[in-house]
C-alpha cells in the first residue's frame, strides 16, 4: 500500500489519534477500520510515513508501526525526536 492509498482509505482517521476516546463510538468504528487494513501494511509503509516532514503523515505512520508491533522503528522515532520540525514533535512525542 502507498501513503497516499491509506490516507484515502483512513480519511481523517489521524484526528481520532490526536484526543483518542475509546467511549466514543465513531473513534472505535474507526480503529476497527484502521486495525482491519493491517494486512496490507508493511514496516516500510510505516518507516515513509514516520520520515515525512508533515505531522499527520508522522503521527499515521506512527499507528501503522505501533499496528505492526514493529518496535524497530523505535530508533527513527528517538531520531525525529531530536529533529522537530513545526509542531511534528508532538505526534513523536506521543
Amino acid at each position: 500500500m502507498t501513503p497516499e492509498i491509506l490516507f484515502q482509505q483512513t480519511s481523517d482517521f489521524y484526528q481520532c489519534l490526536i484526543h483518542p476516546d475509546l467511549e466514543d463510538v465513531d473513534f472505535r468504528r474507526e480503529l476497527e477500520a484502521f486495525r482491519g487494513l493491517r494486512a496490507e501494511l508493511d514496516r516500510e509503509l510505516a518507516l515513509t510515513l514516520i520520515q515525512e516532514s508533515n505531522w499527520r503523515t508522522r503521527l499515521l505512520g506512527l499507528a501503522v508501526g505501533a499496528l505492526l508491533r514493529e518496535w524497530s522503528l523505535a530508533p527513527v522515532v528517538l531520531e525525529l525526536i531530536r529533529q522537530p520540525t513545526g509542531i511534528s514533535i508532538v505526534p513523536a512525542g506521543a
